[in-house]
């Protein structure tokens, strides 16, 4: 077989993995149908400004992404194509446990860089919004109805960690580096390629714009499907909403069901109106993760497609 051919059909087998997981979570996962009767039922059109804003934020929210990607590379590429490789990313991650498949797709679209590093600046960056969810929930679950000593200590120590980890990423490096099966197939990163302090700050302050705009996404669409709280309640539940989905590894169709289930969980002490917190959930899932999934494979296919007529 070809490399075209094969390219033809890796790009074929993505479209069905990525229209498996729709499948499942639409029609196996969660019944599609109640809670689309549910909106029809309890749609106020007084609430659509809420669920514009939030929909507007969702490009926002990626080119932060696009922004801290291109702070961690430190490379010529161009923005246009760092956002593609973003999209990409997103597409595959969507298919893959924990969205490790993310870096994947970032490559697609960076020329001359070691793809090691490409690896590792990914894990970089996604510390540094593990971290800004940490910290911000820790801060948020002290301030909730929740909160219990032991929790709140257990939650700052891990923060703690992922801290360390982050700002002595250097450590890990060296750490790895002295395992042979590593070090002598270049599998990692050279202590000159780390970024540096100023660049890790940069970065952080980057994932905590971002965080507030996601977090505002989830308040957004809460307000849009009706549920009566006040805006403080609804960010405080839902820096704990992500902050226990941050401790979730799964692949995105079957991550939902939990990230539905703990936002019930966070929720229900306050509303009955449990049906339209997941209906507030799924609303996030699709506009965060199933569009721009969507806008990714619609980058790959176009990519691939350039690749199949230079061969």
């Amino acid at each position: 077989m070809s490399n075209s051919q094969v390219i033809f059909w890796g790009k074929v087998l993505l479209f069905w993995l990525l229209a498996y997981v729709l499948y499942h979570h639409f029609f196996v996962e969660r019944e599609f149908g109640p809670l689309w009767l549910h909106f029809q039922s309890t749609w106020q059109w007084n609430k659509l400004p809420f669920l514009i804003i939030a929909t507007l934020l969702m490009p926002f929210n990626w080119l932060l992404e696009t922004w801290k990607w291109k702070v961690l590379l430190k490379n010529r590429t161009s923005f246009n194509q760092l956002i593609k490789g973003v999209s990409a990313g997103v597409t595959f991650g969507f298919i893959t446990p924990g969205r490790a498949g993310e870096f994947i797709g970032r490559t697609f679209y960076i020329e001359d860089v070691n793809k090691v590093n490409v690896f590792f600046l990914s894990l970089v960056g996604g510390l540094a919004q593990t971290a800004v969810t940490l910290v911000a929930g820790s801060i948020m679950f002290s301030l909730s109805h929740f909160y219990q000593p032991f929790i709140a200590g257990l939650a700052i120590g891990t923060t703690a960690v992922f801290l360390l980890f982050y700002f002595r990423f250097d450590l890990l490096n060296s750490l790895l580096a002295t395992m042979p099966f590593l070090a002598n197939r270049d599998l990692v990163m050279q202590q000159a390629d780390l970024p540096s302090l100023a660049t890790l700050f940069e970065v952080l302050l980057l994932s905590a714009l971002r965080y507030f705009v996601y977090l505002s996404q989830y308040v957004l669409l809460m307000m849009a499907v009706g549920i009566d709280l006040s805006a403080w309640k609804l960010y405080v539940n839902n820096a704990l909403v992500l902050l226990l989905q941050t401790f979730s590894p799964l692949m995105p169709y079957l991550d939902f069901t939990y990230r539905g289930s703990v936002a019930v969980f966070i929720f229900e002490p306050q509303t009955k109106n449990t049906i339209a917190v997941f209906l507030a959930v799924t609303l996030v899932w699709m506009i965060n993760l199933v569009i721009p999934a969507l806008v990714g494979y619609f980058f790959i296919w176009r990519h691939k497609f350039q690749l199949l007529k230079q061969t």
